[in-house]
């Protein structure tokens, strides 16, 4: 009897690795979202991935709580002369010790051209003192620096040439003479910048009366927002779309920004050299289609500010007005006072208006009626009460209810109060409990 070939041993086809084929971009943003635990891990799923990790092109720590400084230290040896695209490490609270690092990293990261890089440091500590190197990071598309000081820059510093956003948030930026004057050099000097925001910084040695100028051919957006006196203004800004102002001396930047679409500007405090800028603007805002402003209705100097910038934007579309009071009215802004502040332009193609967090104080209630009676293209009006309003809901609707309107498609919508709101927010499934009226 013959014998029985030998049984062969079954095949398996080779799977393919779906995650592998994927673009690097596309893997690089996927683990970007892990602990970095994690993404060293996947070491362990095959030969191919066992180094795949040390060549991804961003270093992200914010999904990483728990890290310690000897494993960032390691993290970046491990890559070798890799490139780090980017580098984003959190404000959190950890030890001192990791600080002691921190500087042989920012060398190690300006070498191996970074170009995205978010430093945060925690704010329980006194201000973090970056190492000059971070000059010689000169890839740079994207800076964000939260709670740190800034050192002065080395002579003959010629800007971040790539630079396209600087975020700087609760920063101190030091000088050898002002801060404000280098400041204004390095935006100068980044000639692709398209978007500032300043949050809380501190130029050394600079006050209301100093005198430096921001000038960015590229500049789309501005962002300034702090109780800081700042002393530079603006030059022409050929190109800035988006404005938003949040300070105490900030009317003065308004006059390179001729060209802007949307600002929003909080009148938290004016002073005097601010009523001079805002009684008369020596131009008009001939593409500005939205406007949000914070003002004090109590206060006369804020409403004056206010008619300000409506009478400077003939085409504005859409107007937010958020009302605050701290104590009594100067005086009563009847139909003649607000009539005086008129133009002709004023209103001419708005369609929507936000009334935010009133009051119901009188000065509140004759602007709505006001902008009722002027806005004759005006589609809706939306109305929200802060939370301490003393009114019934029912008392403003009765009395909006019967303000003339210069539109026949005007609707007013009560959008009830602050907490009403948040209670809708968090109840998805209830219909928001909105009042309606039609003008007939």
């Amino acid at each position: 009897m013959a014998a029985s070939p030998p049984r062969q041993k079954p095949r398996f086809a080779a799977v393919p690795d779906a995650l592998a084929s994927l673009p690097l971009e596309v893997l690089d943003n996927i683990f970007s979202r892990l602990h970095i635990y994690d993404v060293v891990r996947t070491s362990v799923l095959s030969r191919t991935w066992r180094r795949r990790w040390e060549s991804l092109p961003t270093v992200d720590l914010s999904h990483s709580p728990g890290i310690c400084a000897s494993d960032i230290d390691a993290l970046l040896l491990r890559r070798g002369s890799a490139p780090v695209r980017a580098f984003r490490l959190p404000a959190r609270d950890p030890t001192w010790m990791i600080w002691n690092y921190f500087h042989d990293w920012l060398l190690c990261l300006s070498r191996r051209g970074v170009r995205d890089l978010t430093l945060g440091f925690p704010s329980r500590f006194s201000l973090f003192r970056l190492h000059s190197c971070l000059f010689s990071c000169r890839e740079l598309t994207r800076l964000s620096l939260i709670h740190c000081r800034i050192p002065p820059a080395p002579a003959g510093l010629v800007g971040f040439p790539n630079l396209k956003t600087l975020r700087l948030e609760t920063i101190f930026i030091a000088a050898q003479e002002h801060a404000g004057r280098e400041f204004a050099a390095l935006i100068g000097a980044s000639p692709v910048l398209e978007d500032v925001e300043m949050v809380c910084v501190k130029l050394d040695g600079d006050g209301p009366d100093d005198e430096w100028v921001i000038r960015a051919p590229n500049l789309r957006k501005l962002s300034i927002l702090g109780a800081f006196k700042y002393g530079g203004v603006t030059e022409s800004l050929p190109l800035l779309e988006e404005a938003t102002f949040f300070g105490t001396n900030c009317a003065k930047f308004l006059t390179g920004m001729v060209g802007i679409t949307k600002l929003d500007f909080s009148f938290i405090s004016i002073w005097p050299t601010e009523v001079d800028v805002l009684e008369q603007l020596p131009f008009l805002f001939e593409n500005l289609r939205f406007l949000s402003v914070t003002v004090n209705f109590c206060k006369m100097c804020h409403i004056f500010s206010m008619f300000c910038l409506l009478r400077s934007a003939p085409v504005l579309e859409e107007l937010e007005v958020w009302g605050w009071s701290d104590g009594t009215q100067e005086i009563e802004t009847n139909s003649e006072f607000l009539n005086a502040q008129c133009a002709d332009h004023i209103f001419a193609k708005l369609h929507v208006v936000h009334m935010k967090k009133f009051a119901y104080l009188v000065n509140e209630m004759h602007f709505i009626e006001f902008v009722l009676l002027k806005a004759r293209v005006l589609q809706v009006l939306y109305v929200t009460l802060d939370s301490y309003a003393t009114c019934s809901n029912e008392e403003v609707v009765t009395e909006i209810a019967e303000y003339p309107r210069a539109s026949s498609d005007a609707q007013v919508i009560f959008m009830g109060r602050e907490p009403d709101l948040q209670i809708m927010n968090a109840e998805a499934s209830s219909p928001p409990r909105i009042l309606m009226m039609r003008y007939q």
